[in-house]
């Protein structure tokens, strides 16, 4: 039988340090305001081994330093000295530049006693000179129902200026029987803020309706008012266009021709996608997204209306030439049941027409079945909904 030893317990650890790897590059950030990346990196041996905190018998303690590569001025703030976490990672949090705007900043990265070092990509300083709105409030928009604006802070030149600063949502003072509530005052995160739930608590139908003022609290004040929009009473169905057609669409080509227009989790036209087209959103007083019914698209031309109503506009419905039958309803319009897995949310790719015309509207018509055969009639809720106007270019239009 052969004899077995068994050694006493020794330990494997890394060789020395070797060299430092960026694995996240510094982000941008308004000057004083941290970054909105903040850097992480990797420490390996000459072998590829990540290096830990310390070796096992606490002899080698590492720690990673940063500095600034920037402007005569400028100043790098926060924990610039870290050690790597027990998972091996090196992880800054709460770096920030203090200094004039540029492009051009880089950080070095030390490893303290030695003289291996990294140095990260540019990364800019850049000012907050205004507010943008990337959504605007749905209009209509309805009462006691939350109303969803998105922000987003940039430079002179639109450049994205990432800080975190508390901005205030307030009615128009001109709309003054009536008050803006829900979440009024967030913080922004990186320059983006989402109010989710601003509410107004009574119906604006007045022309030109409601807005919001958001004023952020900055060294400068920076101030940016939404569009007009109203309010209809509440509670309320929803039944509205997020997405309108665009404002001119080129004959025998479909409406969503612009891929730009998709959103709301609708893919984009593609080889084996059919696209979004516009795009209407319905969910009931509560807030809960429909998911029983259909709707009925007509193209219309309407006369004498500015604003197309059916109860006092002379308007006559045109045919779609080209409409797959899954689409097609007897009386020339686009009938579609609501996607049970995307509720409250219909898309219309197939919409387009094979002549040139001049101040069409889209007019859509609820349905409570899925053959657009019986009217949707709930008590409060409207039954059709029209959208902005468009034209049809000549098909030699190129865009």
């Amino acid at each position: 039988m052969e004899d077995i030893m068994t050694s006493s317990l020794f330990t494997v650890e890394p060789a020395a340090a070797s060299s430092l790897v960026v694995v996240v590059q510094p982000g941008d950030m308004v000057s004083g305001y941290t970054m909105d990346a903040q850097p992480v990196l990797n420490l390996y041996d000459r072998f590829g081994n990540l290096l830990t905190y310390y070796s096992s018998n606490s002899t080698v303690v590492y720690q990673i330093s940063a500095s600034l590569s920037g402007l005569a001025g400028s100043a790098l703030t926060g924990t610039s000295t870290v050690a790597p976490e027990s998972d091996a990672i090196v992880r800054f949090t709460d770096l920030s530049v203090l200094g004039p705007v540029s492009e051009d900043y880089k950080l070095i990265f030390t490893l303290n006693g030695t003289d291996l070092q990294v140095s990260s990509d540019v990364f800019a300083v850049r000012s907050f000179d205004a507010i943008v709105i990337l959504r605007q409030p749905a209009n209509p928009s309805f009462a006691n129902l939350p109303i969803a604006v998105t922000l987003q802070f940039v430079d002179s030149q639109g450049r994205l200026a990432p800080c975190d600063v508390t901005i205030v949502a307030s009615l128009d003072p001109l709309v003054n029987y009536t008050k803006l509530a829900g979440n009024t005052t967030l913080v922004s995160y990186n320059g983006v803020v989402n109010f989710d739930n601003l509410l107004i608590e009574d119906a604006v139908l007045a022309s030109p309706g409601a807005s919001i003022i958001f004023e952020a609290s900055w060294n400068v004040s920076r101030v940016v008012t939404s569009a007009y929009f109203f309010v209809a009473p509440g509670p309320y169905n929803e039944f509205t266009f997020l997405v309108q057609p665009p404002s001119s669409v080129v004959a025998s080509r479909p409406f969503d021709n612009v891929a730009s227009a998709c959103a709301y989790g609708i893919s984009p036209r593609t080889a084996t996608s059919s696209g979004c087209g516009p795009i209407l959103r319905m969910r009931d007083s509560e807030g809960v997204l429909e998911s029983k019914g259909s709707t009925l698209v007509q193209i219309i031309q309407c006369l004498e209306c500015q604003n197309p109503n059916p109860l006092n506009c002379l308007c006559t419905s045109i045919s779609f030439p080209q409409l797959p039958s899954s689409c097609l309803a007897s009386n020339g319009g686009c009938c579609k049941a609501i996607d049970q897995t995307l509720p409250g949310t219909l898309a219309f790719p197939e919409l387009q027409l094979n002549r040139p015309v001049a101040d069409l509207y889209l007019m859509v018509t609820r349905f409570s079945d899925t053959a657009c055969t019986t009217p949707y009639v709930v008590s409060g809720t409207q039954l059709r909904i029209f959208s902005a106007k468009f034209r049809v270019l000549s098909s030699d239009y190129s865009r």
